[in-house]
């Protein structure tokens, strides 16, 4: 982030928000709600747990970033959410007028936000993919930021390599299922597979029981059913 700029986090949940502001540097101020948030910044980046939050977060009449009432704004909505609702989203911000919206989810787990490493597949016009790229660059390398197509692209784009990912994850899982039931030494049998024509780079990671961060077998589901 340029330092002449002010990072400005509107996060419900105090601990969680107590440790960003003490692990990182630069001007960083908090806003309560969303539309504080709104009230003071040009360039708005959410990223929620689900579609209902999203929508709230933009469209509630008293808290909402479209209860606002100035500015020319920029919204980068980096959710993954149904492409329905995104666009939902988006008429709203264009019938109240406050600016331009794109949906920009993201991959590459928290090590890869950490590391400002994201993957983010963009759905927007030309000349605003042009716009936000340069902000989307403070969050992942320029290489991996593509411009999937119109508006709901970029989503469209995520949930198909969720899909793809959940595939891949049921069948490590199935393989190695089998094999514990065969009676091999789960280790030696991921040691061979990590090695043959077998592998799979999400095979190779830490499982949901090792590793607190990771993605959870509920949220897999919920990106199977929306890439369905």
């Amino acid at each position: 982030m340029p330092a002449s700029s002010t990072l400005i986090v509107c996060e419900l949940v105090k601990p969680v928000r107590e440790k960003f502001l003490a692990e990182t540097k630069g001007d960083i101020t908090t806003a309560e709600n969303p539309r504080e948030i709104a009230n003071r910044a040009d360039i708005i980046i959410t990223m929620l747990p689900k579609g209902p939050h999203v929508k709230g977060a933009f469209t509630d009449p008293e808290t909402g970033l479209l209860s606002t009432l100035t500015g020319n704004k920029m919204f980068i909505e980096c959710t993954t959410i149904y492409v329905k609702t995104s666009e939902e989203v988006a008429k709203a911000v264009a019938d109240k007028g406050l600016g331009v919206f794109a949906d920009a989810p993201v991959s590459g787990s928290p090590d890869g936000a950490r590391a400002a490493n994201l993957t983010i597949m963009v759905g927007a016009s030309d000349k605003l993919f042009s716009e936000m790229k340069p902000i989307l660059s403070t969050m992942g390398a320029p290489q991996n930021i593509f411009h999937c197509g119109p508006p709901g692209a970029g989503l469209a784009t995520k949930q198909i390599n969720n899909y793809l990912s959940g595939v891949a994850i049921i069948g490590v899982s199935e393989a190695m299922n089998m094999g514990i039931r065969y009676g091999l030494d789960p280790k030696t049998l991921a040691g061979v597979i990590n090695v043959s024509s077998g592998y799979n780079s999400l095979g190779s990671k830490p499982s949901e029981r090792g590793d607190p961060d990771g993605c959870r077998c509920q949220r897999f589901s919920r990106f199977l059913v929306g890439a369905m």
